[in-house]
């Protein structure tokens, strides 16, 4: 019985995985901006709410369980294919090295997520909004969380909260496995030799598989923070109809779309921070395996290399990629026009 020869190990060269300081940069000054400007002060005195709010804060409860449904769900599956991927095709050095660098960017996360300090701020939604109004306003409704007291009769409002502890944490992984996953996709199979016919087609095949790797992640990337917008506009949206006064109702809606279009900005940035150096020394191998394929007494396998087709890039790939980049401002920008209804 004949069996495939089996596909060369990848490495990733600690350089290349120098480009997660980027990402954590971008993160640092989002956040401490938003630590310098925003204001956890937020208060609508006198606070009215609707008389009868149990089945309004009931409707926001399912509306922000389906899209946490679908987030974590978003996670799981960045979970399986980074690992897989990392497991099946890295040298043990390789899969070493990016466990390293995955557990700094898990720490740097949950600096944010868990242990904020003093100097910081909060960055909690409800607290940028106005905590007495997520307090009040989500008080209605039984957990069986709190079924041992505990919730001083907010059950709802810390259920939830445990709820967004949760995504934090799942955020802490995936986050970093995707900007992990787009960074190894310039891992290679150690030294190629573009002075050979050989090296020059094992070159050809590691660009398809890069290439074909930055764009599966890129577009989880988009999938992600995308999601990751509907779910925050979900959790800040609720109790939006559970002021009785429509100004009040109408100012903190304005207050929820800046806080989100803000996110969205800050989370496009983030995906350039790690897919734009990925690409650029993508860019440079592709121009020099190029060089290298059409050189005069490598004329026997030019039609071979240009089968690969490596240099080409369809119109429709690049709308693609803006498309996945631009995500998270997109989910942003619909919220703001159409709001949450749309996933009730």
């Amino acid at each position: 019985m004949h069996h495939l020869p089996p596909r060369a190990k990848l490495t990733i060269a600690p350089r290349h995985l120098a480009i997660v300081i980027l990402p954590v940069l971008v993160v640092a000054f989002s956040e401490a901006l938003l630590s310098i400007f925003a204001d956890t002060a937020v208060s609508f005195a006198p606070l009215s709410l609707i008389p009868d709010m149990q089945l309004t804060a009931l409707v926001g409860r399912y509306r922000f369980l389906s899209v946490f449904f679908f987030y974590a769900a978003t996670c799981l599956t960045i979970f399986a294919i980074f690992g897989a991927e990392l497991l099946s095709r890295h040298t043990v050095k390789s899969i070493l090295r990016v466990l390293l660098g995955l557990l700094a960017l898990v720490a740097f996360s949950f600096l944010f997520s868990l242990v904020e300090p003093e100097w910081m701020g909060s960055f909690e939604a409800y607290e940028l909004l106005g905590a007495a109004l997520f307090e009040e306003g989500l008080r209605a409704g039984d957990s069986p969380l709190c079924d041992a007291g505990g919730c001083a009769g907010k059950g709802a409002f810390y259920t939830m909260r445990f709820l967004m502890g949760a995504t934090n944490i799942l955020s802490a992984f995936a986050v970093p496995a995707v900007v992990l996953g787009m960074i190894v996709a310039l891992a290679r199979p150690g030294d190629i030799d573009l002075t050979t016919a050989k090296g020059v087609l094992a070159e050809g095949r590691t660009l398809q598989a890069a290439r074909a790797a930055v764009r599966r992640y890129l577009y989880l990337s988009g999938v992600l923070l995308s999601a990751g917008m509907m779910l925050g506009y979900a959790w800040m949206s609720w109790p939006s109809e559970l002021l009785s006064d429509p100004s009040q109702s109408a100012q903190y809606q304005d207050l929820v779309e800046s806080i989100s279009l803000y996110r969205g900005v800050s989370y496009t940035v983030l995906i350039l921070s790690f897919y734009m150096p990925v690409s650029l020394i993508q860019m440079v191998r592709i121009e020099r395996f190029n060089d290298a394929a059409h050189r005069e007494d490598m004329e026997e396998i030019t039609a071979q290399a240009e089968a690969l087709e490596i240099d080409q890039i369809q119109m429709l790939d690049a709308l693609k990629a803006i498309l996945s980049i631009l995500a998270p401002i997109l989910a942003a920008a619909v919220g703001s026009f159409v709001g949450i209804d749309a996933l009730g």
